[in-house]
């Protein structure tokens, strides 16, 4: 956790715990540097992140007052923690691609699998992943959402297997394409009837399998290494392709694998996005295609954008090689573990017996009995049907604590 986050959190107590109340004036930042030693920008983000979250407010000249008294406000999911972006280091890298736009000549157009630097960039990286495969099989993409539009069009004649629930926009792309698909469940606990499925592939009628093999989303689990063994074994059995969207690889801790890590056949399909480790609006992914595919990928790519944001290519290369995209990542997974561990230990104090954690997701089938837990908590969980193709979808709730700051 940053400085600026403990100082933010620290204030945030006081505010809470009634010692400061709505209205009071807060000490100055010359007094909160000397309180607890820190620099005057460590001071000036803390006390940023405190308004953006409406605990205080600014008075021209005068200072920052508490907006809040000590009840605390509802918890809900999906509140964005801006104040852990990388801003300035991403500023620094976009500022010296734009300096050294004429140099660098980034007015040309690239070739349509990406900018080279970056793709070079990006191999150490995915082998820290667990991803191994040659330049030539990797694609810059902008974002996941194109990736999975151009493979659908790519690999068709077939059915689309979808694991359910899955990915929201996966499910709308496949009803907006018109096609074909069939569903297989994917259990709370992460894994998937490996009986059903040898069985669905058995039947010659798909040519796709998609699926979230860790951190899933919405349910937050992960298959387990005999789990994933089996099926890129029946992938390569029944020559079916598998798009493997792994967009949390970056919070994976210890040494489990992705499917691609087990393919010796060229079935698996490997999918990152970077929004989940930095922000949604750098629309940057990468793809890692068999051989066979990379040519018409890239061609369907060059088609509705012959190079992924150039300037933004440039802006993340630097990001990765001047060693911030390590950085940033340590820090991010550093909090997540910890936060993790919070969750953990609150789910054992809260009295919420139901449903099941990984992570910091909780996932429950709503009932009366959790949702009167929940509201005499201030807590708001978030319904599942939008990750369901179906609108016969079970009746699932996601709690997202990791989202949840005051935990």
């Amino acid at each position: 956790m940053y400085q600026y986050q403990q100082l933010a959190n620290a204030l945030k107590e006081e505010i809470l715990s009634g010692n400061l109340q709505k209205g009071d004036k807060l000490p100055s930042i010359r007094e909160l540097v000397a309180r607890y030693g820190v620099n005057k920008d460590t001071v000036q983000r803390a006390l940023r992140s405190l308004k953006d979250e409406s605990f205080i407010y600014a008075v021209e000249k005068s200072g920052y007052y508490v907006l809040k008294n000590s009840e605390p406000k509802p918890l809900e999911e999906f509140e964005e923690d801006y104040s852990q972006l990388p801003i300035e280091d991403l500023r620094i890298c976009f500022n010296q691609s734009l300096a050294s736009a004429h140099d660098l000549k980034l007015t040309r157009k690239e070739q349509a699998s990406g900018m080279d630097e970056l793709i070079q960039a990006l191999m150490p990286i995915l082998e820290e992943y667990g991803v191994y495969a040659a330049k030539d099989q990797l694609v810059i993409t902008t974002g996941t959402q194109q990736a999975l539009y151009i493979l659908l069009q790519l690999i068709q004649g077939k059915k689309v297997l979808l694991e359910q629930p899955t990915y929201a926009r996966m499910n709308e792309l496949v009803k907006h394409l018109n096609i074909p698909y069939e569903t297989i469940e994917r259990q709370m606990d992460g894994e998937i009837d490996l009986n059903r499925l040898e069985e669905l592939f058995a039947s010659g009628e798909f040519s796709l399998f998609y699926t979230i093999s860790r951190f899933h989303n919405p349910l937050g689990g992960s298959y387990s290494e005999s789990t994933k063994k089996k099926i890129v074994e029946l992938a390569s059995k029944y020559s079916v392709y598998i798009i493997e969207d792994d967009y949390m690889a970056d919070f994976v801790e210890g040494n489990a694998t992705p499917l691609h890590y087990y393919d010796m056949d060229g079935r698996i399909i490997y999918v990152k996005s970077f929004s989940s480790i930095l922000f949604s609006a750098l629309k940057i992914g990468i793809v890692v295609l068999p051989k066979e595919l990379v040519e018409p990928f890239a061609k369907r790519k060059q088609w509705m954008d012959y190079d992924s944001n150039v300037m933004m290519q440039k802006t993340f290369t630097l990001f990765i090689e001047n060693g911030m995209f390590a950085k940033h990542r340590k820090a991010m997974v550093e909090d997540y573990s910890e936060k993790s561990k919070r969750a953990k230990k609150w789910l054992l104090s809260s009295g919420v017996s139901e449903g099941i954690l990984h992570g910091t997701q909780l996932v429950f089938k709503k009932t009366p009995t959790v949702a009167d837990k929940l509201q005499a908590m201030n807590l708001k969980a978030k319904p599942l049907d939008e990750y369901f193709i179906s609108k016969n979808a079970p009746s699932l709730e996601r709690l997202d604590l990791a989202k949840i700051r005051e935990i």
